[in-house]
């Protein structure tokens, strides 16, 4: 505001005209896309055993911090 002169009001009126205008065909952005795979679950690791499971996820964060 200070560089263009321009008072708050008008720097906001300006912003939100900006805003609400619609994109030009330059702007549009192909949406971002997630494509899956199936990944699958390691061998040896017992989907049935929650505290297996926290205990395997748990060694795991802890190797990882030591790197």
């Amino acid at each position: 505001m200070a560089r263009s002169g321009a008072s708050f009001k008008e720097a906001l009126n300006d912003s939100l005209r900006r805003g609400l205008e619609l994109p030009t065909e330059d702007e549009l952005v192909r949406p971002f896309r997630v494509r899956s795979r199936p990944m699958g679950v390691r061998r040896g690791v017992e989907l049935d055993n929650i505290g297996e499971l926290l205990d395997l996820l748990d060694g795991i964060k802890t190797i990882n911090s030591l790197l």
